[in-house]
């Protein structure tokens, strides 16, 4: 072949890639987002790791990708690597939807509990400012008595000095 027609074809092939992947983009890729995706109880941790090796895999596909663009009779294996890389991709991008929908509930469940906090804080405001108006007017009361008790205390101190002087 020559030269120039091995580079056309080249071009080409890159072209129909293109085109695929951005109708894919484009549509959304519906065979994806129209499929029953499993339900996983993975953590946090877990879905990260997994974005991660993702993350290395892809790299090691697009490594794949550029030895296979050399090579036209290799052009089905580099297809079905783009499809795998998409699909990877698409993981990922499911798989960071997860963490954003696990930290907005863990947000909305924050949330909830300080506004909980905050209510239970008013009731224990109100049942303090009674409680300190009960206080006060028990502690009246005491002090009435303390003060009479002490008058009293110096009311007979000082009728005894009268009378003792009275007496002298």
């Amino acid at each position: 072949m020559s030269r120039k027609k091995h580079a056309g074809l080249r071009a080409a092939s890159a072209a129909v890639c293109l085109t695929i992947l951005a109708a894919a983009t484009t549509a959304n890729w519906a065979p994806l987002s129209n499929a029953n995706l499993p339900v996983s109880a993975k953590t946090l941790a877990e879905l990260q790791e997994e974005r991660k090796s993702n993350e290395d895999k892809i790299a090691e596909k697009q490594k794949q990708l550029d030895s296979l663009q050399d090579d036209l009779k290799q052009k089905e294996e580099y297809q079905k690597t783009l499809q795998e890389k998409i699909t990877l991709q698409q993981e990922n991008l499911d798989i960071v939807t997860e963490e954003l929908k696990r930290i907005n509930d863990s947000i909305d469940e924050t949330t909830s509990a300080i506004a909980d906090t905050e209510d239970e804080i008013t009731v224990m405001e109100a049942d303090i400012a009674i409680g300190l108006d009960e206080l006060s007017c028990v502690c009246a009361r005491c002090m009435s008595r303390v003060m009479t008790a002490w008058l009293l205390h110096w009311l007979v101190q000082q009728i005894s000095m009268t009378f003792c002087l009275n007496m002298s």
